[in-house]
């Protein structure tokens, strides 16, 4: 389909009833791995249709990629999880220099 927000926007709203699904469903280790899988790519798909949107600092891509880190620290793959929440803190922060920039 088409790369718009509103398909972003599904995609990252899918992966967090994956996200969901998985956190009721723990007690089936095999389901939960699906799940866990099907909610990491869901949120890779969305912030993927996001960055070609927006860019790759753009604030817009924290929701997603905050879910993506907090499923993966849930999970115990608290390595990976580190990548979405440095990219967080550089899109703050580059938002906050750029505000900073506009208000001079």
């Amino acid at each position: 389909g088409p790369d718009t927000d509103e398909v972003a926007e599904t995609m990252f709203h899918i992966g967090e009833v994956y996200d969901q699904m998985n956190r009721a469903d723990e007690a089936f280790v095999a389901q939960s791995n699906t799940l866990v899988d099907e909610a990491l790519r869901m949120y890779t798909q969305s912030l993927a249709i996001k960055e070609t949107l927006h860019g790759d600092k753009h604030p817009s891509l924290c929701p997603v990629l905050t879910s993506n880190g907090a499923l993966l620290m849930l999970v115990g793959r608290s390595a990976e999880a580190l990548e979405p929440f440095e990219r967080i803190a550089a899109i703050i922060e580059a938002s906050l220099d750029t505000d900073d920039k506009q208000s001079r």
